[in-house]
């Protein structure tokens, strides 16, 4: 449903400004994205290169964060190439992972 997924999609974006401005603690961050990395469904993988794409910068650079979205990010990684992604996903996957992590 793209109604639904475009609401998570908000959601998830909202959440990561809220994280690089110190409103939201990471840690809600990383939960989030390791639950989608979890079920690593088509929205799930869709919802994890937005949040790489929002704040993934701010997550790999910040000290206190950086080895734990380090290791997310090649279990993501990992899982995109495991799982057959329409291509859309693949690419917007790898564009948010080598956006930041060439």
């Amino acid at each position: 449903d793209p109604v639904l997924i475009e609401s998570k999609i908000r959601t998830v974006r909202y959440l990561c400004e809220l994280c690089k401005f110190k409103v939201c603690p990471p840690g809600v961050v990383l939960d989030m994205f390791k639950e989608f990395c979890d079920d690593f469904s088509q929205h799930h993988a869709e919802l994890c290169a937005h949040i790489l794409g929002c704040c993934g910068r701010y997550l790999l650079y910040t000290p206190e964060t950086a080895t734990r979205t380090d290791n997310l990010l090649e279990r993501m990684a990992r899982l995109k190439n495991a799982k057959s992604l329409n291509l859309r996903l693949e690419i917007m996957l790898e564009d948010a992972y080598y956006q930041f992590k060439p």
